[in-house]
């Protein structure tokens, strides 16, 4: 199970492991310990690492826009948690305005036009929590008719859209995607669960940072180049980071079925 918001799926999930039902949690948890295991990445981190870069990419000086996702979302929440525990180092640094986007990309587009149109190039950088919502934000100041090299730093994530407009318009950008491989991780450990192997109560799915190229900053490094994770061969809401390999196919792909 993955819960939209922690609190309203926390009763069930503890109702069904009273049952003797086993859950397994994954991407989202609940606000109890009610479950068998929990996979996730980490968001707290993700949060830290994004707006550590955003303070270092402005010198400790500019404004912020953020747009995270839904409210009472564990992946949003703790990506926000992260971030401020950064901002409020800096006092330099200045949040104009969050808004929450519900990880769409039309919202995302929607909430950061009105911001463009309220703050205009006072805004230096976006926070975003997802790589729709970031590609949705970059169209809006692409709209707005920022030219190349003008749009503020940004951060994207999960998909290839986000990235292949960072490059093409030249945009200092970030990149953590929320590995979707967790959802193959879930089962497998659902499975174990079931055949009576133990399990650990938590598991952390690995995901890289990737920064465009002359874009790291002290403390921020890449572990690729966004310019060579993006796929333009790859339509452009393509999820980079399936776990299934680059040469993934969704058309083509087969199981592999365990005997």
């Amino acid at each position: 199970m993955s819960a939209a918001t922690a609190e309203a799926l926390d009763p069930i999930v503890t109702r069904a492991m009273k049952q003797g039902i086993p859950v397994v949690m994954v991407d989202r948890s609940v606000t109890s310990e009610n479950f068998v295991s929990f996979i996730t990445s980490n968001n707290v981190a993700a949060g830290r690492i994004y707006a550590q870069w955003i303070v270092e990419k402005l010198n400790y000086k500019g404004n912020v826009i953020m747009l995270p996702g839904i409210p009472g979302a564990g992946s949003s929440q703790e990506r926000v948690e992260g971030a401020m525990e950064v901002f409020s180092q800096y006092p330099g640094v200045k949040i104009l305005d969050t808004q929450y986007t519900d990880f769409s990309q039309a919202k995302g587009k929607t909430v950061a036009a009105a911001m463009i149109q309220k703050f205009g190039k006072s805004i230096d950088a976006i926070w975003s929590i997802a790589g729709g919502t970031g590609t949705g934000a970059l169209e809006a100041f692409i709209d707005a008719g920022y030219k190349d090299g003008e749009i503020p730093v940004t951060v994207c994530g999960d998909i290839n859209s986000c990235l292949l407009l960072s490059i093409k318009h030249k945009i200092p950008a970030i990149n953590i995607d929320y590995p979707s491989a967790m959802g193959g991780i879930a089962i497998k450990v659902a499975l174990d669960v079931l055949s009576g192997t133990p399990v650990l109560h938590t598991y952390q799915a690995n995901a890289d940072i990737m920064v465009t190229k002359g874009d790291e900053t002290a403390s921020v490094k890449a572990d690729q180049w966004v310019e060579d994770y993006a796929q333009p061969d790859k339509p452009y809401d393509y999820i980079l980071d399936t776990g299934l390999g680059k040469n993934y196919d969704p058309s083509t792909f087969k199981p592999d079925y365990p005997s």
